[in-house]
């Protein structure tokens, strides 16, 4: 088991494999397992006892490299090491806190793939800071925060933390009370400021300030009924991203021919079809309020929303996808999300997944004709779910302009089997 391990982490990663070579305590890490995602924060503090912050940030990569064994020998699946991540992330940002010495005066809000227990290996993680009553030491301590796990050293940088999520974005103050943001996601907040919260969740500190945050707002991220200004707000949003993303992959900023985050057919083509419906349909039901999106996609069928095809299609692709943004993390330790063109990091990615030589095709050639085939799935579903005019007809302002019987042909339609149920939901 432990030769597999390091066999696959030094195939699929070349960072890793030098950190296995050069640190025993990574090998010993890896041979170990990475253990109980809530055992996470005493190794952590334990490595700050040791060894300040250098070692604290050391011990984080130690357990990120035995997820990734774990992960790449398929001892853990798509959601375990989601969870793994993001409990990682969370213990580490409760030690620096702790080594901040912020106590009870901020809590930590986890926003995006943070939030909703899906965090990749070396993707950003955002977050907001809440303060209970500290003031200037609640705002020394997030900025403290932000240096202890932030910042670059020779032992690596812990995270990337982005806090452009919180109201205002980088123009708005780091912290804010409770009160305060209350007071602005119910008055001046955007369409997108609300969806971003559909994956909001305490992470760290003071947690029962960050879990009164995400309750009182809970309401507003959900609200009774959704107009169809608001559906169209949404859709803008998605075109100016994968509009952005074509731009920024013409230029020449990513490498590579596929974005498998925001290009069409990628990761946010199925997170914005699923988040779109949650809006619409969970302000009259809770079980749909679900971060992680697999969950919120189970609801979705469960509750009659989502045809029982593109649900299932949506769920293959979605862990397709996210498996390989988490191999192409992996291989140089960075924030990646396109298909590579250099013929070893081709190799090393199609054989993360899977693949092998055959006589007639190469690996890659293997996992590139899956891939496309994944993509063009998953375009098809998000243009006929996301675009379908049925979601308008539901919002407050046309809901009653429908019969049952024409609903009922309209999910039809759409591949719905047991339209009476649906229809009930709806």
């Amino acid at each position: 088991m432990v030769e597999n391990r390091i066999s696959a982490v030094t195939a699929a990663s070349r960072s890793l494999r030098e950190l296995l070579e050069s640190d025993d305590g990574a090998r010993r890490a890896l041979e170990a397992g990475p253990g109980a995602p809530d055992h996470y924060g005493d190794r952590l503090r334990a490595a700050h006892d040791r060894g300040g912050v250098a070692e604290l940030r050391r011990e984080k990569r130690r357990i990120l490299v035995s997820i990734a064994a774990a992960d790449l020998t398929g001892e853990m699946t798509l959601e375990t090491v989601g969870t793994a991540l993001s409990s990682l992330a969370d213990a580490s940002l409760d030690i620096a806190l702790w080594v901040a010495g912020a106590g009870e005066e901020l809590a930590v809000v986890g926003m995006g793939k943070l939030g909703a227990r899906e965090l990749n290996y070396y993707s950003d993680i955002d977050i907001m800071f809440v303060s209970h009553g500290g003031g200037d030491r609640a705002l020394s301590a997030a900025r403290a925060v932000l240096t202890t796990l932030g910042e670059f050293a020779p032992e690596g940088r812990a995270y990337r933390i982005d806090t452009n999520l919180r109201p205002e974005g980088r123009n708005g103050p780091l912290v804010r009370s409770l009160e305060g943001y209350i007071e602005y996601y119910k008055k001046w907040a955007q369409p997108w400021e609300h969806q971003a919260l559909i994956k909001a969740r305490a992470s760290a500190g003071h947690m029962a300030i960050a879990e009164k945050l995400v309750g009182e707002t809970r309401a507003l991220v959900y609200p009774n009924s959704i107009s169809v200004q608001q559906v169209t707000a949404i859709r803008k949003i998605k075109e100016r991203i994968e509009s952005h993303a074509a731009r920024a992959a013409l230029g020449g900023a990513r490498e590579g021919t596929s974005d498998v985050k925001l290009g069409a057919g990628g990761i946010r083509d199925i997170e914005f079809t699923v988040q779109l419906l949650q809006l619409v349909h969970g302000g009259s039901d809770q079980s749909l309020r679900a971060p992680a999106t697999l969950e919120a996609i189970t609801a979705l069928l469960t509750g009659g929303y989502l045809a029982e095809e593109d649900g299932a299609g949506f769920s293959v692709a979605y862990r397709w996808l996210r498996a390989v943004e988490h191999r192409l993390q992996l291989w140089q330790e960075r924030k990646e999300v396109a298909i590579p063109i250099d013929d070893d990091r081709r190799t090393a990615l199609a054989g993360s997944m899977g693949f092998r030589d055959t006589p007639v095709e190469s690996a890659f050639e293997r996992f590139d004709a899956a891939h496309r085939g994944v993509v063009a799935d998953v375009r098809s579903r998000f243009e006929r779910v996301f675009y379908r005019p049925m979601i308008e007809s539901l919002s407050d302002e046309a809901g009653g302009k429908l019969s049952a019987e024409a609903i009922k042909e309209r999910l039809r339609v759409l591949g719905f089997r047991d339209v009476d149920r649906a229809t009930r939901t709806l």
